[in-house]
């Protein structure tokens, strides 16, 4: 079954048949701000006629929302949702209304702000996504991958750029709550994920929370597979190492301190033919200027990936006596343009 990655734009936007149902909140717990949760998604597998999705918090009154599948899709929203974590729960079901495909996941209301959840409604064979947004402007389209670890490593940036995970497990983040980050043990844990940087971008960077628990040999957090375009974030020898492989042969890297087992805020920012950039805690560390050569690519081994170098090579990096990511890592963003000083310290601020 092929994944069927959802635009959020409004132009797709079709009349359905929907019903929320759901009292008010008890006004004692009731958060002030608000936000209207939209969910959209299209090209069902057949046999799907129906779908229902529940939002459940404590304190709150359950709400479901039943939407009407048709040739071209389906979409409705849950107004007035107070900000807070909602756990949603979706089925697809079939005319019968036998549950054919389902998944459930938490997920953020945020004030004044765009979030996106991806969902994978898990069937005996195939898959279908359901993407999840709501309230404030549109989504920043050169955000290509979002990993919040809310509990998987669904990717919620609205591309579909889900990670698939091997041997990492569900842990605490840096604010202490469970699951919303992935622990790695430095040997043969990773999340692989789809290469999203060709090599011919002209920019792009990588915003990650970090808390290493091996600062001294080399562990690959973010690998950029040589598939389509090689770069890195990596630590090592007591340093944060950001580097990059171009296609004329050099190898371009800079370097920042990094503390054993502790978080840090760690953003990568790749400009062709003018700089490369490494922020720690909202702060400019590091910075050199590079060519105009593109990054180097062709290598069908190296595969990009969370928390090690190029999976595939694993066996080849234990004999070599390299390791993996040996800590926590929560947060990763891919974005397909340069961030400048506002926007990181904006996610460094934020905790995002």
């Amino acid at each position: 079954m092929k994944i069927t990655a959802l635009c959020l734009c409004a132009m797709l936007f079709v009349t359905i048949s929907c019903n929320d149902t759901g009292t008010i909140p008890d006004p004692s717990v009731q958060t002030e701000s608000i936000g209207n949760m939209l969910l959209k998604f299209a090209d069902a597998p057949a046999g799907i006629t129906t779908v229902i999705a529940k939002l459940s918090r404590s304190g709150y009154s359950d709400r479901t929302l039943s939407l009407s599948v048709s040739d071209s899709g389906a979409s409705g929203s849950f107004d007035e949702v107070p900000v807070g974590r909602w756990h949603l729960r979706i089925d697809a079901r079939d005319s019968a209304q036998v549950v054919r495909y389902s998944g459930e996941t938490d997920v953020d209301v945020l004030p004044g702000q765009t979030s996106n959840v991806s969902l994978q409604l898990m069937p005996t064979t195939g898959r279908i996504v359901i993407a999840v947004t709501w309230g404030g402007p549109p989504p920043d389209p050169t955000l290509v991958l979002y990993f919040p670890f809310n509990g998987n490593s669904n990717d919620q940036s609205g591309h579909g750029n889900h990670g698939i995970v091997s041997g990492a497990a569900l842990t605490t983040d840096r604010s202490g709550t469970q699951n919303r980050a992935y622990a790695f043990d430095g040997w043969n844990n990773h999340i692989d994920i789809p290469d999203i940087i060709p090599a011919g971008i002209s920019e792009f960077s990588i915003s990650v929370w970090l808390k290493p628990n091996d600062i001294v040999r080399r562990r690959l957090c973010v690998y950029l597979g040589a598939r389509t375009g090689e770069a890195w974030l990596q630590v090592g020898d007591s340093s944060f190492t950001f580097g990059a492989h171009p296609a004329d042969g050099s190898e371009p890297k800079i370097d920042a301190p990094a503390i054993m087992g502790e978080f840090a805020h760690v953003a990568a920012v790749y400009r062709r033919g003018s700089s490369m950039q490494l922020w720690v805690n909202g702060t400019l560390r590091s910075q050199i200027g590079i060519g105009n050569s593109p990054l180097n690519s062709g290598r069908s081994t190296h595969a990009s990936s969370v928390g090690s170098y190029a999976p595939e090579w694993l066996d080849w990096w234990r004999q070599h006596g390299f390791g993996a990511w040996q800590g926590t890592i929560d947060q990763v963003r891919i974005y397909t343009r340069a961030l400048g000083q506002t926007e990181i310290q904006s996610l460094y601020q934020s905790g995002q």
